[in-house]
Order: C-alpha cells, then structure tokens, then sequence
C-alpha cells in the first residue's frame, strides 16, 4: 500500500453562499463561502489530482457565472503554491462529469485519466444546453486515449478504490484512499457540504434515493474508524467523533500582493492569524 500526501486546495469559490445550505438548520442566518476544490495526492510514484476543476473561458465561464463562481485560479498557480507543475501529474481522477469537476481535463497534458464508464455515457448522450456538463470536453474523452472508463471496485491507484456514489449524476463515483492511519472517503458531490452529510438530503440529484444509499455507504465508511476523513465536494474536511460530525480542516486564508514595481517582490498577508497586539 502506498503512503500518500494529500492536499485539498481551492480553486475558485462562492463568496455568498447560503449558510443554510452547507450548515444544517442554518437557514436566514446569513451567507458563507463555499469553496470549489480538488484534491492533490503525492507518492514516491505518483502525483495524482481528483477531479479537475474547469476553464474560466466561454462555456465554463458562462456556467460558473451562472452559480455565482468567483475566484477562479488555473492549475498551475494552484499547484504551484505546492511546488507542483500540472504537467507532472500522471494521474487524474473524475468523480463526476459536471463542468467543476470535469471541465479542466486539458490542463493535465500527461496524466492518465480515469471516469466512470457509466457517467461519461450519460454525459455524451445528453442534448447540448441541458446540463451542467463540459459538452466539448466530453466528447474529447470519448476519444482520447489517455482516458480510461473504470467501475465501483476498481483500484485506480495503488490503495485507491472507486466505490458507487451514484445520485447525483448517475454513474458518480467515490474513492477511499487507505492509509495506515484510517482512510480518506471523496466523495465529490455525493455529499457536497456537510448539512448534506448530516440530513441525507441532498439539492440538485437525479436520484434522491440512491444519492441517500451512497450517503448512508459514506457514513458507514467513516465511522467504521476515527482516524478517517471525508473530503465533500464543496466544503472542509469532516469525521465522525462517535456519532457526532465534526470540521476537521483549517483553512488557510492570505492575500498575495505587489507593494513594489518589481513583479518578483511579492508580500503575503496571512488573513488566519490574530492581530499583532500594539
């Protein structure tokens, strides 16, 4: 099995986003931002990223203005604030084929990519304007060979196993990536935020009823051991203490900013750190 660093980092995000739909029983108490992620994982032999997030431009732009995205930074800047490069990825990984999640494809020239074989045929066959999907980007995948159409069950890397996390779109997928200290559980948007994880009810699906079996299989999967982690689609990492759910992320929050004619000078303003007392 093999060790794993992982990074869940943002790429763009909803500044004002009904606080409500991410904390349960939160409703008129206010807006809060939801970010829009993927994750980064890195082995001896491995870089790896879930999901691939979208392009600002045309389509992907239309769409993410039509939810109110903001924000938005490619892969390169993102990554590279970890000392990566997208082209040193190997391994993408979708859990679905929404235009966040699925859109960005282009960005990784070298990686192998792997879908769900019964979400991408979904995606292909749908009528152009009628879904959240990156349409052009779809049909891409249908050719290219560097994608590869997988199933629940499958190991995708080395202590990495999709599992059926249909309901939102119908061939959505999970993965667990196992570790020797517990497992971390994405679940893409098979539960999004954590008022879904905590109601099993869930917004925009296909499938209420199968979208309540995959959560219920998410919450099985992490209360099976304390030490594991769930990465939601749009919110901070979440565990079980027993039966109660709980954050388990801090959020790193800075402005990066030129004070100097010289582009290299670049100063940080880290917004997570109390004021200095005078």
């Amino acid at each position: 099995m093999a060790d794993y660093s992982i990074w869940v980092v943002e790429y763009a995000r909803v500044n004002e986003f009904a606080r409500g739909l991410l904390l349960y029983g939160q409703w008129n108490t206010g807006t809060t931002i939801a970010p829009y992620c993927y994750a980064v994982l890195k082995s001896d032999d491995h870089l790896a990223v879930i999901d691939s997030g979208y392009n600002h431009v045309e389509f992907g732009k239309v769409l993410a203005d039509s939810y109110g995205v903001s924000d938005w930074q490619p892969p390169e800047v993102v990554l590279g604030h970890l000392g990566f490069s997208p082209d040193d990825v190997d391994t993408l990984v979708l859990t679905h084929n929404h235009f966040d999640h699925a859109g960005g494809v282009e960005f990784f020239p070298n990686a192998r990519v792997y879908v769900s074989k019964i979400d991408l045929e979904w995606a292909a066959a749908l009528e152009p304007g009628t879904e959240a999907t990156p349409e052009l980007h779809i049909a891409d995948m249908l050719k290219n060979q560097r994608v590869e159409t997988i199933a629940a069950g499958d190991e995708v890397l080395p202590g990495i196993v999709a599992f059926d996390a249909s309901g939102h779109t119908p061939g959505h997928l999970g993965y667990r990536a196992k570790g020797t200290r517990g497992e971390v559980i994405f679940t893409g948007d098979s539960v999004k935020n954590r008022a879904e994880l905590a109601s099993r009810t869930v917004d925009m699906t296909y499938d209420m009823a199968r979208s309540q079996v995959a959560i219920d299989r998410i919450r099985a999967f992490a209360q099976a051991d304390p030490e594991n982690l769930i990465v939601p689609g749009h919110d901070t990492l979440l565990a079980y203490e027993g039966a109660e759910l709980v954050g388990r992320a801090q959020r790193e929050v800075f402005i990066r900013a030129w004070m100097s004619t010289d582009f290299n000078d670049v100063t940080i303003f880290d917004l997570t750190q109390p004021p200095r007392s005078k």
